[in-house]
């Protein structure tokens, strides 16, 4: 069995994926710098059993809430099941361990009315107006759907505009979605528009 390391396992595994979106790739970042801080950088990925990934799961509880710890325990299991499948270990450590749920309920807010017209009187401009409507009242994921959207895109006359959805894109038929211009938004996105430079 080859003997490797688990910084480098990792970056290889990074380095075997095509594609990767930015957002993507800082998760993966964030899982290594846990797992070396955990485990070290140099610790060869043979030596690490099932014991040690239970005691990782529980180090990991101790710091972050339950979603992170979840996603955080998956993430690790990804790394080692690419492990197995290069014959770098015999089995993944992290095959049996619990991850548990990503659902962090305690995060949920309901954001009024009043709050969103409160902030959007601070907004600084139109464009920091039009991007706090779209992500309150469109639901755009803010930047990746943002960062798309173009003016062809938009139906004036329907009333609607498309939505290019880069988290789905790898799905057929996903790739994009209609959404209404609502009242709340389209005060935003007409100044906007006049705003806009010609072109």
């Amino acid at each position: 069995v080859e003997e490797v390391e688990l910084g480098v396992l990792v970056d290889r595994y990074v380095a075997s994926r095509s594609k990767l979106k930015p957002n993507t790739l800082r998760n993966y970042e964030t899982t290594k710098r846990l797992l070396v801080e955990h485990f070290g950088h140099d610790r060869r990925v043979r030596t690490i059993h099932a014991g040690h990934a239970r005691d990782y799961r529980e180090w990991l509880v101790g710091k972050y809430s339950p979603a992170t710890v979840s996603r955080e325990i998956k993430r690790a299991r990804q790394y080692f099941e690419y492990a197995k499948d290069c014959r770098l270990v015999t089995e993944n450590p992290f095959a049996k361990v619990k991850a548990g749920s990503q659902r962090n309920t305690k995060r949920k807010h309901f954001v009024g009315r009043d709050v969103i017209d409160r902030v959007l009187e601070a907004c600084p401009d139109n464009n920091w107006r039009l991007v706090l409507v779209l992500a309150r009242y469109v639901g755009l994921r803010i930047p990746s759907e943002l960062e798309r959207l173009t003016w062809s895109d938009i139906d004036w006359s329907g009333g609607r505009f498309t939505v290019r959805v880069p988290k789905k894109e790898h799905l057929d038929g996903h790739e994009t979605r209609i959404v209404p211009i609502f009242p709340e938004v389209e005060p935003y996105l007409r100044r906007a528009f006049d705003e806009a430079p010609p072109g």
